[in-house]
């Protein structure tokens, strides 16, 4: 399991809308983290907490939607032994904001 890197908050951006954009129908979508938690020792050491999703021209809704909820879950469950039972991807990106 990868550990947590610390990484700028717009370097976070970059990666998550990097990571929806090599999705099928999802070019020019953009995806960025939401909130910073006070507590990441309370969710598995990630400080930071929900997705914004903003459609690109021609999306697939359903797409984008189903595409965000897989990054957000491998983003935020790795390096987190909650989340050991969980199959992902040995790239699985663990960004921790400073």
């Amino acid at each position: 399991m990868p550990a947590r890197k610390i990484v700028s908050p717009s370097d976070l951006n970059a990666w998550l809308t990097a990571q929806i954009r090599k999705v099928d129908g999802c070019k020019d979508c953009q995806l960025t983290w939401k909130y910073r938690l006070r507590e990441p020792e309370k969710h598995g050491g990630c400080n930071w907490s929900e997705l914004n999703l903003r459609y690109g021209e021609g999306t697939d809704h359903t797409t984008a939607i189903n595409a965000a909820l897989t990054i957000e879950r491998e983003a935020f469950c790795a390096g987190s032994s909650r989340c050991a039972a969980s199959r992902l991807p040995s790239a699985a990106y663990a960004g921790y904001l400073r």
